[in-house]
C-alpha cells in the first residue's frame, strides 16, 4: 500500500458535504488494509528466489529477504548466496512490487557480512536492482540490511 491507496480510501470513505458515519471514519484510520495505521505501521513481508512475490530473481543467486516499509522508508534484510562464481555488478534480484520501488537516481550502498566470517562485500540498490559490488565465489553467502526511500 502507498500514499495513493490511502488518498483513494479517504476520498471514498470521507465524501464532501455528508454526515460521516463512525464506521467510515474507523475504516480510514485503522480497519481498512489501506488505513493510516497500516500505511505507517505496516507488516513485514518475506520473499525469496523461489516465491518471487515482490522480486524477480535469476539463476545466479539464492536469497531469502524480509521487507519492511514505514511511510516511504523501506528496509530489506536477508541472506544471499551465489550459485556460481560471479563478477562485480551481478544482479541478485529486481524489486517488482510497486509499493517497494525505489528512486531510480540514488544509489543505496551497504556492506554484506560473509556468513561465518568477518569479511564483507559491498552491495547496492539502484534502479530497483540489488547488485553485488565485488566478485563472489560459488557457494559464498552474505547477510545484509539495506535501507532506501520508496517512491510510492
Amino acid at each position: 500500500m502507498n500514499k495513493a491507496d490511502y488518498t483513494t480510501l479517504i476520498n471514498t470513505k470521507l465524501p464532501d458535504a455528508t454526515q460521516l458515519p463512525s464506521s467510515q471514519h474507523r475504516d480510514t484510520m485503522h480497519t481498512d488494509p489501506n488505513s493510516i495505521i497500516e500505511l505507517v505501521y505496516g507488516n513485514d513481508v518475506t520473499d525469496n528466489n523461489i516465491i518471487e512475490t515482490y522480486t524477480t530473481s535469476n539463476a545466479n543467486f539464492d536469497y531469502d529477504i524480509t521487507i519492511y516499509k514505514v511511510g516511504s522508508n523501506v528496509t530489506i534484510t536477508g541472506r544471499v548466496s551465489a550459485n556460481f562464481a560471479l563478477s562485480s555488478n551481478a544482479v541478485v534480484f529486481q524489486m517488482i512490487n510497486t509499493d517497494f520501488l525505489g528512486d531510480n537516481v540514488i544509489t543505496y550502498n551497504q556492506l554484506g557480512q560473509k556468513v561465518g566470517s568477518t569479511d564483507v562485500m559491498p552491495l547496492y540498490f539502484l534502479n530497483n536492482f540489488l547488485k553485488i559490488g565485488s566478485s563472489i565465489l560459488a557457494g559464498e553467502g552474505y547477510r545484509f540490511t539495506i535501507n532506501y526511500k520508496a517512491v510510492n
